[in-house]
């Protein structure tokens, strides 16, 4: 599937999201809300100014997963997967590999 962020094209592969689905413990359905939450976790992460956003990249991907137990309140434990997704977010934008550099 490919999903609009800002403009740019992102693909994420079926099986991407069947893994998220199973690193918040979810077994059948919900394809659309872990949909939802990686087309959500890839806005922040462009809000916070990561540019390239690439699912098959690993650290793309923790931080959507990050983004998605937060989300899905996982173990109860909501709020501090966010703390560390936020925490990543912030990392990945000050990494040049994650970030386009435009002249203005």
């Amino acid at each position: 599937m490919v999903i609009n962020i800002d403009g740019k094209s992102v693909t994420v592969a079926d099986t991407q999201v069947q893994n998220l689905k199973k690193a918040v413990r979810l077994s059948t359905g919900f394809d659309d809300e872990i949909t939802q939450g990686i087309e959500a976790a890839l806005t922040e992460m462009s809000r916070a100014g990561v540019t390239k956003l690439d699912m098959s990249n690993s650290l793309v991907y923790k931080t959507a997963e990050l983004y998605l137990k937060f989300v899905f309140n996982f173990q109860a434990n909501g709020e501090n997967y966010y703390n560390h997704f936020q925490r990543l977010c912030d990392k990945l934008a000050l990494t040049k590999s994650y970030v386009v550099e435009t002249n203005a």
